[in-house]
């Protein structure tokens, strides 16, 4: 039938008969054309269900089928997979299948979640524990995760590995057989060793009981298994090595044979009697061996023998002989010695007295090396040797430091922050912690002064040592100290005023000169929360170290460049930068030189 009014959902009745051997499509409409199907009336193939509108949905003809109207009329069920489950969501004695379908094309997380709990196989229905391997404790409550037990799968869930009896030591007598398990997952010594360890035979079961060299046999003792083999005895527990000759000590004047590390006792225990001869011989004694330079015999070694037949100089010197004290080391030459290359005191210990001239010779003076530029002189330092060498005496005869000669003690602020009137009862200048040289000829001096006009607290009173004299300026004056030769310094002190703390410099600056006209800073105080000066009158600050600086570079080793090559002048203040001078037309190939300690780095620069 071709001619159902497909507009009012009339299809052919495909279980219809016309009325005739052949169909009318107009006689035979009434009883051909039939209403379409509904999808509610067909059953979904295996993993769909019908949509929830199925009531709603008409097929393409008189019957849904279920192949060709499946996607009109069915959606696919949802999987467990999609829910997020595991099995430790299922009650006990189920697992969670993912490949369980849901009821639902979406998956319900509360209804689902038992249709996707499926019944699972008890251990102790479904799985024995293989070779070693033991029932877990709750072997009858546990379940597999699956709807059946496999090893392959289960054997860890429903059992634990079984202890290896090599967890049982068997001791010696005993042996063990492989691939043997304990009872449990751990050994019990009382309970599992009757399983595990089985009695060796002893080696006086042994046909052959001989042994090499160097062997014993040891008749009670037990083979490693029983029957015993010929192994048993050699290598083996049966043949025992004798205990070598090293284990006897030979007595005095008796040293090892020279093969002693091959030879061993006859047997497992060495004895003086039977076995001195096989492993000692007579030793050399001490009085044979010729001492040699540098060394005499120990007067102690009467009763000293060599650790040989004969002795040898150069392993038995030490043995045998008393090294004599070597100068170098030994003897401490006064200063302004040094000591004589490879000689010794004139006995086993040195004298002060009657090696000096043995052991000793007069060094040179550090004086004679010139110290290079922001260089100087030590104090009363000598160069390592009889004459001075640049190389190895330049850090031992000159420091960092700057010979300067005139000082200036400048005021910033008092204890009493915006006081002005300063006081001070000493002074003091240091080279290496000693008072610079001529001190006590230094001269004090104020320009400008602001002293008392009764003259009784002028800047001298600073170089007077008295701690009942002071200098006393009513505005801040900074004063100023000549000392008679050109000098570094590497430190200061003062001594606080004898009354009023409030008059104490709190913040200062310590300056240094050559000629009283080019000065750099030395020290400066700046941070208030300082305490360098004791609250206490009369009293020293101790010594404060100042900040060494440096010389600008000298415009001999600088190709075009100023008559002063610094910009900040020939002195240059420790942390701060040299900017370089070229002659007009040339410019530095730098734009600073860092003074670090006195070395400017780098040393020189260039003009081009």
């Amino acid at each position: 039938m071709t001619t159902c009014d497909r507009s009012q959902n009339l299809v052919p009745d495909l279980n219809g008969w016309c009325r005739d051997r052949a169909c009318d499509p107009i006689l035979d409409q009434d009883i051909c054309c039939v209403p379409a199907a509904f999808c509610d009336g067909m059953q979904c193939l295996p993993g769909y269900v019908s949509k929830l509108n199925a009531a709603e949905i008409q097929c393409p003809n008189s019957i849904c089928f279920p192949d060709s109207d499946r996607d009109l009329c069915c959606e696919q069920q949802g999987l467990c997979s999609d829910l997020p489950y595991t099995s430790a969501d299922c009650a006990t004695g189920t697992y969670f299948n993912f490949d369980a379908l849901c009821q639902q094309k979406q998956c319900n997380n509360v209804t689902d979640l038992w249709t996707c709990c499926q019944p699972a196989m008890r251990c102790d229905l479904g799985l024995n524990c293989s070779h070693g391997y033991v029932e877990k404790p709750e072997y009858a409550e546990t379940y597999c995760l699956a709807p059946d037990c496999n090893l392959l799968d289960h054997l860890l869930v429903c059992c634990d590995p079984a202890a290896p009896c090599s967890d049982i030591t068997c001791g010696h007598g005993y042996y063990q057989l492989s691939d043997t398990y304990c009872s449990g997952t751990s050994c019990n010594e009382t309970l599992d060793f009757d399983h595990c360890c089985l009695d060796s035979a002893t080696c006086s079961t042994l046909a052959d009981q001989s042994c090499p060299y160097g062997y014993w046999f040891d008749s009670p003792e037990r083979c490693v298994r029983d029957p015993c083999v010929d192994s048993d005895r050699f290598p083996g527990d049966c043949c025992k090595p004798s205990e070598p000759c090293a284990s006897l000590t030979c007595p005095h004047g008796s040293v090892y044979k020279t093969n002693y590390a091959s030879l061993t006792c006859l047997l497992d225990v060495c004895n003086m009697t039977i076995d001195l001869d096989r492993c000692c011989d007579v030793a050399a004694h001490c009085d044979t061996l010729d001492c040699g330079h540098g060394y005499t015999p120990d007067p102690t070694a009467n009763d000293t023998y060599c650790p040989a037949t004969s002795c040898d100089i150069n392993r038995d010197r030490d043995l045998c002989c008393e090294a004599a004290p070597l100068c170098a080391t030994a003897f401490t030459c006064p200063h302004g010695f040094t000591p004589w290359p490879d000689t010794y005191c004139d006995g086993i210990f040195c004298d002060d007295t009657r090696d000096r001239d043995i052991c000793c010779r007069p060094a040179m003076s550090c004086t004679a090396l010139a110290c290079p530029l922001n260089y100087v002189t030590r104090f009363d330092a000598y160069c390592d040797g009889i004459s001075c060498d640049f190389t190895r005496d330049l850090n031992w005869c000159c420091e960092r430091g700057m010979a300067l000669m005139y000082y200036k003690f400048v005021p910033l602020d008092l204890r009493q922050s915006g006081y002005t009137v300063v006081q001070m009862s000493d002074f003091y200048i240091y080279n290496q912690q000693v008072e610079v040289d001529g001190f006590d000829q230094a001269v004090f001096y104020c320009d400008p002064c602001n002293t008392p006009v009764n003259g009784q607290e002028d800047p001298p009173n600073l170089g007077d040592g008295n701690g009942d004299t002071k200098w006393l300026d009513y505005t801040m004056n900074p004063f100023f100290v000549r000392i008679p030769s050109p000098q570094p310094i590497f430190s200061y002190s003062f001594v606080t005023g004898n009354d009023e703390p409030i008059r104490d410099p709190w913040l200062w600056q310590l300056w240094g000169s050559p000629n009283s006209v080019d000065w750099v800073i030395l020290h400066e105080v700046s941070d208030p929360n300082h305490n360098l000066v004791p609250l206490e009158r009369k009293t020293s600050t101790g010594q404060i170290s100042i900040e060494v600086p440096c010389f600008s570079p000298m415009q001999v080793h600088i190709s075009n460049a100023a008559n002063i090559t610094c910009e900040e002048g020939d002195l240059i203040r420790h942390n701060t930068n040299c900017t370089p001078v070229c002659e007009e037309g040339f410019t530095a190939d730098l734009d600073s030189l860092l003074c670090q300690a006195g070395e400017l780095t780098p040393a020189l620069f260039a003009c081009a």
